[in-house]
């Protein structure tokens, strides 16, 4: 039971029954799109533009997970696999929430990131639990295959705070064991961190 319900100046907030698991999994896609840097695209399990806030029930028990697609591109455009695009705050307040990056290939840049934090975009863990998680990423584009970035959190002039009762686990998936281009639980630039 997700209890789903939109406040004014694009605020949603997302409830999660006590004893209640939660599901959402983001679409596959496979393409032949070039572009290398320049071009970017993505698949997400979630995309908020606004406040966006998880919270549980009394007792805390209701579980979120969120898994991106697969998203495999034949081209080499910069391809990524995000569950979590934030254009704006996201307030974890309760419950557990996992976030996870699907599988993604590019012949240039692949990137599977759990949590991806536009500019100036905020996450706020108050209560609950939050885990992040970068999937695995692979770089076709070479004559040999090798893993790519994988990013639990990813926020580029972003602030992370944890204070409160919330708590924050941030990883990659075991599968790139210590390998790839950036393999960074959190990748924050220019940032601004703060734990309580």
């Amino acid at each position: 039971d997700l209890r789903m319900s939109r406040g004014l100046g694009d605020v949603y907030k997302r409830q999660l029954a006590d004893g209640t698991e939660n599901k959402i999994t983001g679409g596959d896609a496979e393409v032949t799109t070039d572009g290398s840097y320049s071009t970017k695209i993505c698949v997400y399990g979630i995309y908020a533009e606004g406040t966006l806030t998880v919270k549980g029930e009394a007792n805390g028990t209701g579980t979120l997970f969120v898994t991106a697609g697969t998203h495999t591109n034949n081209g080499d455009a910069w391809t990524y696999s995000v569950a979590l695009s934030a254009k704006g705050n996201i307030n974890v307040e309760g419950g557990t929430t996992t976030l996870t990056g699907g599988k993604t290939t590019s012949a240039d840049c692949a990137f599977s990131d759990g949590i991806e934090l536009s500019k100036e975009s905020s996450l706020f863990v108050t209560g609950g639990k939050l885990i992040a998680i970068g999937g695995e990423s692979i770089d076709t584009g070479g004559e040999e295959e090798y893993k790519s970035f994988s990013q639990g959190i990813d926020s580029y002039k972003g602030n992370v705070s944890v204070s409160g009762t919330g708590k924050l686990e941030v990883k990659c998936d075991p599968i790139m064991d210590g390998e790839g281009l950036a393999l960074s639980p959190i990748h924050i630039s220019e940032p601004t961190r703060h734990a309580q």
